[in-house]
Protein backbone atom coordinates (compact mmCIF):
# COMPACT_ATOMS: atom_id res chain seq x y z
CA UNK A 1 0.00 0.00 0.00
CA UNK A 2 1.49 3.34 -1.04
CA UNK A 3 -0.61 5.97 0.69
CA UNK A 4 2.15 8.55 0.20
CA UNK A 5 1.59 8.52 -3.58
CA UNK A 6 -2.20 8.72 -3.25
CA UNK A 7 -1.97 11.57 -0.76
CA UNK A 8 0.86 13.35 -2.56
CA UNK A 9 -1.33 16.45 -3.03
CA UNK A 10 -1.62 17.07 0.72
CA UNK A 11 1.84 17.58 2.26
CA UNK A 12 0.67 17.47 5.87
CA UNK A 13 -1.18 14.20 5.31
CA UNK A 14 2.03 12.56 4.02
CA UNK A 15 3.80 13.19 7.33
CA UNK A 16 0.87 11.74 9.27
CA UNK A 17 0.60 8.74 6.95
CA UNK A 18 4.33 8.01 7.25
CA UNK A 19 4.04 8.15 11.05
CA UNK A 20 1.08 5.76 10.99
CA UNK A 21 2.94 3.51 8.57
CA UNK A 22 5.94 3.39 10.91
CA UNK A 23 3.67 2.47 13.82
CA UNK A 24 1.97 -0.24 11.77
CA UNK A 25 5.36 -1.66 10.75
CA UNK A 26 6.37 -1.85 14.43
CA UNK A 27 3.04 -3.47 15.32
CA UNK A 28 3.42 -6.07 12.56
CA UNK A 29 6.85 -7.23 13.75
Amino acid sequence: MSVDVTCGKCGEKISTMQMLKSVKDVMKH
